[in-house]
């Protein structure tokens, strides 16, 4: 882009300061953990007239969906662990009723297995598939419910260990 062109355009949208801030932050460390100290990003607010106040309230919006992000991810950890252990059960659950089932009943014996427990590897499909899941009303009800469940065991283990000597 020539200087003329430059020049031709003398507004820019929120949208497209944020982009363009962003893409100079992102040349200008090339090693990818450039931080600013809470100072410089008072400095920049004021550069650019915000005022403290709506800054504050920003970094407590931010810190809140930091937190959010860090338990949804502690929260889909824990039911892909839950899934895995399903899984082995299941595995291991087959293995010895097919291998009993051969063993006392022959050939008719495994087609009787797989049909029955077939029906339980649907189930642990259809679980599989609500563990991957990331978004919806039901994935979000789950979290909170989760989420509650974890701080009221939190409040207890904590209560618990004021009255335990240390």
């Amino acid at each position: 882009m020539n200087s003329a062109e430059n020049s031709a355009i003398t507004t820019y949208s929120q949208e497209d300061i944020q982009q363009i801030l962003n893409l100079a932050l992102t040349r200008k460390n090339t090693t990818g953990d450039l931080e600013f100290s809470r100072q410089q990003l008072v400095e920049i607010a004021d550069e650019m007239d915000i005022d403290l106040n709506t800054l504050q309230a920003a970094e407590l919006d931010w810190a809140k969906s930091q937190t959010s992000s860090q338990q949804k991810a502690e929260f889909d950890l824990y039911r892909h662990q839950q899934f895995q252990k399903g899984l082995g059960r299941f595995a291991i659950t087959n293995t010895f009723l097919v291998g009993i089932n051969i063993v006392a009943m022959g050939g008719t014996g495994f087609l009787w297995s797989v049909a029955v427990l077939g029906f339980w590897g649907m189930g642990l499909a259809l679980n599989g598939w609500n563990v991957y899941q990331l978004k919806g009303e039901e994935y979000d009800r789950k979290f909170q419910n989760w989420n509650s469940k974890r701080k009221i065991r939190k409040t207890i283990h904590g209560t618990i260990a004021k009255f335990l000597p240390q």
